[in-house]
């Protein structure tokens, strides 16, 4: 693998440590960013140098945070996972993450009784937060994807 190409992969992999992914599964996607072809996970255990074990985790975790896909190929009795074509489909993912926890916050505000001022405030402002920010993103992904 090229310098420059291990140097991204491993850029993607730092980035998604700090936000909580493990480093091995951001370089799972880091790779995944630069093929254009469905990989297998015995491609990605070869070229990352990591276990099979380590792929399949990361390719899974991956998955399921609606960012990759396992497709099939005919005939072929591996898994083998690529990108998905729609990169606002995690977004809407993590969108509805946000609004469940606005919805969270909003319940709690209304049932949760003899609280201090402070915490009720700092209650609201998360609630607040969680709105707007869900207002904002579903308002971009109207108008960017339809």
């Amino acid at each position: 693998m090229a310098k420059d190409t291990e140097t991204f992969i491993e850029a993607v992999a730092l980035h998604l440590q700090s936000q909580g992914v493990p480093r091995t599964t951001g370089r799972v996607f880091g790779f995944l960013l630069l093929r254009a072809e469905p990989t297998s996970l015995d491609q990605l255990t070869e070229d990352l140098g990591i276990s099979k074990a380590s792929a399949s985790t990361g390719a899974r975790y991956l998955e399921r945070l609606g960012l990759v896909e396992r497709v099939p190929r005919p005939g072929a009795r591996r898994d083998y996972y690529q990108l998905v074509d729609d990169p606002a489909r995690a977004l809407v993912l993590h969108v509805d993450a946000m609004r469940a926890m606005g919805t969270i916050l909003q319940d709690g505000q209304k049932k949760i009784s003899g609280v201090r001022a402070e915490v009720r405030t700092r209650l609201n402002r998360m609630a607040q937060v969680h709105r707007e920010a869900t207002t904002f993103l579903e308002r971009l992904l109207r108008r960017k994807y339809g």
